[in-house]
């Protein structure tokens, strides 16, 4: 089982409102490609209001899942994201204390602008080690994403609406692996 998943699926038994908005099995091959494609691109955060665009998912749900996953840091660890009036840099820090003064003008903020930066700020979230280290095994062995999500024990199986749909979809990826399972016995 892979760590990301053993962390959601303990953040579902723990919070029973997350299956009302999507199951465990229809999130965690979203987040798993999104982190995936992330350290591909060896981007240092994760956005996930990116994540709500690109996968049309509710933002207020994105956002729990996210701060859940960065409780304790267990797979995610949180920054707070400003860009700065002065200079237009990003301010990003693990210390929402720290945004009162931009780190690379220097610029202080008065009583009234901290109340107005306190509406703009965003999180980010960057990927814990443990957690970087089992997703680039998919990187470093690309098989089949579907192949390989079916293949890892203790993962969920494929509960897409699409297969339940076109039933041959399952036929023929079964078809497909017997073929694989065939072709590597003759190697």
């Amino acid at each position: 089982m892979s760590i990301l998943y053993g962390n959601l699926e303990s953040i579902y038994q723990n919070t029973s409102d997350y299956n009302n908005s999507y199951t465990l099995n229809e999130i965690y091959p979203l987040i798993r490609m999104f982190f995936t494609q992330k350290i591909q691109l060896n981007e240092k955060y994760l956005d996930p209001f990116e994540f709500t665009n690109i996968y049309k998912i509710d933002i207020n749900f994105s956002l729990e899942i996210f701060l859940a996953l960065s409780k304790n840091n267990i797979a995610l660890k949180k920054f707070y994201y400003v860009e700065c009036d002065n200079c237009n840099s990003h301010v990003v820090t693990e210390n929402v204390k720290n945004i009162i003064e931009c780190e690379h003008c220097g610029y202080t903020l008065s009583t009234q602008e901290g109340k107005y930066i306190f509406q703009r700020i965003r999180f980010l979230f960057s990927i814990q080690e443990n957690v970087k280290r089992d997703l680039e095994k998919d990187l470093k062995n690309p098989p089949s994403s579907s192949f390989n999500m079916l293949e890892e024990e203790g993962s969920p199986k494929i509960d897409s609406p699409l297969i339940k749909h076109y039933p041959e979809t399952d036929r023929e990826f079964n078809e497909f692996r017997e073929q694989l399972n065939n072709m590597m016995k003759r190697v």
